[in-house]
This record gives C-alpha cells, sequence and structure tokens, in this order.
C-alpha cells in the first residue's frame, strides 16, 4: 500500500522532494550505476510546478506538472554554450 513519506527508495533509485529560496519544488531522483565495473550515481534535480485551474463547474483542480527551459527567441546574440565532445573507446 503506497503512503506518504519524504523519501521513495527502490532497489535501483531514490527520489525526495526539495525547495529553494525562489520557491521552486524539485523531484530529486539518484540512481544508482555502474561503467565498466566501478559503481556509481547519477542524481537529477526535476523543477516541479502546481497549477491551480478552475474546472467548468467553477471547482479548482490542482495540477501537476514537470517545468523544462524554454529558448528565448526574442533574445539575440545569445551564446549557444559549449559543447562537450568525450572520445570513442579504442
Amino acid at each position: 500500500m503506497l503512503k506518504p513519506t519524504n523519501i521513495y527508495r527502490s532497489k535501483y533509485f531514490t527520489a525526495s522532494l526539495s525547495d529553494d529560496p525562489s520557491g521552486i519544488w524539485y523531484l530529486d531522483v539518484s540512481c544508482k550505476t555502474e561503467h565498466d565495473g566501478v559503481p556509481g550515481k547519477v542524481v537529477g534535480h526535476i523543477p516541479l510546478c502546481l497549477t491551480m485551474k478552475e474546472s467548468p463547474d467553477g471547482a479548482m483542480e490542482a495540477t501537476l506538472s514537470v517545468m523544462d527551459d524554454q529558448e528565448d527567441d526574442s533574445v539575440e546574440g545569445q551564446n549557444d554554450g559549449s559543447v562537450l565532445q568525450f572520445p570513442g573507446r579504442k
């Protein structure tokens, strides 16, 4: 049975919620990995958005979604950032 908790743990990953001073909540996910026999961990921070919408009958409904960075096409001359390249195995 599912119950509310601060941390979700499974065999392969752990998830929890955190927030920052700006008021954005994050789903923090860490996953165990292994590469060439070396154990490691990958950590991701997924920003969440809670939006209140009015339904047709006038009731308020909460909608939970993930947030994603969107390109702002109105700004010209943006730096596209650096491209990292990793050589393949030989």
